[in-house]
């Protein structure tokens, strides 16, 4: 299909943002994908993880790859539980979630019953069910005791407390294959995340904890429990991913946090977004990660960091020689702060994907950053800017970011109607060495034809 049919008419690119995008799992050609535009947008892969059309129907939305099969469930009732456990024996499921779904306690008993003799699942998410609360995490935790496969159990929205916590951290107890527990936005309280810490403290089998609170009741009364989390993260020598967005972690919390970051030497994904601790807290941090040598990716999004704790955190970037991936998008720092990052790019040698949307780049952060993108040689992801902002594409023209494999821009990159677009274009050329560019977004339609 000839690309004119969708580069046609400036009126259209006013309403959309378009970008090229070739499938790296398959031998499908590239194609222009579309997304309306919205102030909250999700990351573009989301488009090619879930159909929005599966939650209509009971039946399974089912996707399959080279080596796995998922299958999503939603709107089922009791009845349909027990016929799944013809589903959950015919050696070709890996991961399964239920969305939504209405089943009963009864339910939930059913498919925990089923998993404990399933010997191919890897995978088990329940979310927003709101039957699977403590009574069922008993049923569910007995079944972690006799299954071996199992490797991921997530709980997201759903009603599982101290109860529910505590029998799923007696199940670990004896499990070994579990390496992944998720209680994301589930109210555990001050006494789950005390039991929980109590088992990090000997676990040796569990290498990611999401305890994500939820934006809708931020946990007030968890301040013990969560320190207590990372205090036992100090003795825990095989947790890699640690998820503590949303717990109300403020400045003294963040200083119990450093200290712990100086002395674990396991954790290498780190996510404390969405906690309001301020420049006071984003000071400790930094000092932790002057000496880390083991953290690749820390998420800082919505903390409320402005330019004195971006300068922190920048100085730190000029020191540390391990750190991969920094997100600091939606946090208050603007010009200052922007250059103090900038400078510390032209020293840092490691740092290769950074996301800075969402904060003011206006009055000459933009081109403090474009300076110092002149001398990096290793940034290969950049979300930048905001949407006064249109100018980015010309600094790629020149920087060594655009040697990169992948690289992944702002929604600035797409405004300004057909022109910009153009001129991009022009930037990237017909040999861009791109896996993927694209954007932001919360709606998506694709078309497939030649790029």
């Amino acid at each position: 299909m000839d690309d004119s049919e969708y580069f046609s008419g400036e009126d259209y690119f006013e309403q959309f943002h378009a970008w090229p995008f070739t499938c790296e799992d398959s031998d499908c050609s590239p194609f222009w994908a579309f997304a309306e535009y919205d102030e909250d947008y999700d990351h573009v892969d989301d488009m090619f993880d879930m159909d929005p059309d599966w939650q209509s129907t009971a039946e399974p939305w089912e996707t399959t790859n080279s080596d796995e099969t998922k299958k999503s469930y939603a709107h089922l009732p009791d009845e349909d539980c027990e016929k799944l456990k013809e589903t959950f024996t015919s050696g070709t499921t890996r991961a399964i979630t239920f969305d939504g779904c209405t089943f009963s306690v009864e339910g939930c008993k059913i498919l925990a019953k089923a998993l404990e003799r399933n010997e191919t699942l890897t995978a088990v998410e329940f979310s927003f069910v709101l039957a699977v609360g403590d009574e069922s995490c008993k049923a569910l935790a007995d079944m972690l005791k006799v299954n071996k496969t199992l490797n991921s159990i997530e709980f997201t929205d759903c009603c599982v407390g101290a109860e529910g916590c505590k029998a799923l951290v007696n199940a670990l107890e004896c499990n070994t294959s579990l390496t992944r527990l998720g209680l994301r936005s589930c109210p555990i309280g001050d006494e789950g995340y005390k039991v929980l810490a109590n088992a990090l403290k000997t676990n040796t089998t569990l290498a990611e904890i999401d305890l994500a609170g939820n934006k809708y009741y931020v946990y007030q009364h968890c301040a013990e429990g969560v320190k207590s989390i990372i205090s036992s993260l100090e003795k825990n020598t095989t947790l890699k991913n640690l998820k503590l967005e949303r717990c109300g972690i403020d400045a003294e919390t963040c200083e119990a946090l450093g200290e712990m970051l100086q002395v674990n030497r396991t954790i290498t994904h780190f996510s404390i977004a969405e906690n309001a601790f301020g420049y006071e807290g984003c000071e400790a941090l930094a000092l932790a990660l002057h000496s880390n040598k083991t953290l690749t990716s820390v998420w800082l999004t919505r903390c409320d960091i402005d330019d004195d704790g971006c300068e922190e955190l920048a100085d730190m970037l000029k020191l540390n020689k391990t750190l991969e991936s920094l997100w600091l998008d939606d946090n208050k720092f603007a010009y200052q702060g922007c250059k103090a990052l900038a400078e510390a790019l032209e020293m840092n040698k490691s740092i290769t994907y950074l996301n800075i949307e969402g904060n003011n780049l206006r009055n000459g952060g933009e081109d403090a950053l474009n300076d110092s993108l002149q001398g990096n040689d290793t940034l290969r992801t950049l979300l930048a800017g905001d949407d006064s902002d249109k100018r980015w594409y010309w600094s790629l023209k020149h920087s060594r970011v655009l040697h990169r494999k992948k690289m992944l821009l702002s929604k600035p990159f797409y405004l300004g109607g057909a022109r910009n677009i153009s001129a991009s274009a022009e930037c990237i050329g017909q040999s861009s060495p791109f896996t993927y560019i694209n954007s932001y977004m919360r709606r998506a339609r694709s078309s497939c034809g030649d790029a």
